[in-house]
């Protein structure tokens, strides 16, 4: 399930790409302001599906897979937090690659598959398919990290972090009406939870 939306990150980015090289070569400021228009409609769109997943897993698991894959529903409720961090390492990475710096994209992809390996060696023999899920979420996280720090050292010095707030109460507000509806038919919970959202957003 996770992996089906992982593709929206990309298409999402791929449509900003063109403008964003053309900007890097004509306009710093018109370069900067996309940049922290992609990162802010990423963590809009990213943080509440994490959560969302996250909280849903058990009846989406159940729903599409049915009762005899429930031991899915651990993995997806962590997996579920991908959709954060890929949407704005996605952002991240769009922004290297348009400033010409593809060189500090694939030292960081190198270095985090290096980890994910060291990590898949030490949590998949406890922990199986939950500690194949927190390893990728983990490398995860060290990539989004990493492509923040050389995106903010060498190309846009903005502060990120204002554009996580905002989404991540809003996510939070979302969370607490999905667990009050959730022994409801699961479109009640999703329907809630995007109202709350929205209204949380906008206010």
């Amino acid at each position: 399930l996770v992996i089906v939306l992982l593709f929206l990150p990309g298409a999402f980015n791929d449509a900003v790409f063109p403008a964003m090289s053309r900007f890097h070569k004509t306009s710093d400021k018109d370069f900067s302001v996309t940049f922290e228009r992609l990162f802010k409609y990423s963590m809009l769109i990213g943080i509440p599906m994490a959560v969302g997943i996250s909280a849903l897993a058990d009846r989406f698991v159940l729903l599409f897979y049915g009762a005899r894959y429930a031991e899915a529903i651990v993995p997806l409720r962590i997996l579920g937090w991908l959709m954060a961090t890929t949407f704005g390492t996605y952002a991240f990475t769009t922004t290297l690659n348009a400033s010409h710096r593809e060189k500090l994209v694939t030292v960081t992809v190198l270095f985090c598959s290096i980890i994910n390996i060291v990590l898949n060696v030490f949590f998949i023999p406890r922990w199986q398919h939950i500690g194949a899920s927190v390893s990728t979420l983990l490398t995860e996280w060290l990539f989004f990290g990493m492509s923040c720090f050389f995106v903010r050292k060498y190309v846009v010095k903005t502060n990120v972090v204002r554009y996580i707030i905002r989404p991540a109460l809003a996510s939070a507000g979302m969370y607490g009406v999905i667990y009050y509806l959730k022994s409801y038919t699961i479109i009640c919970p999703i329907a809630g939870g995007i109202a709350t959202y929205c209204i949380m957003i906008v206010l």
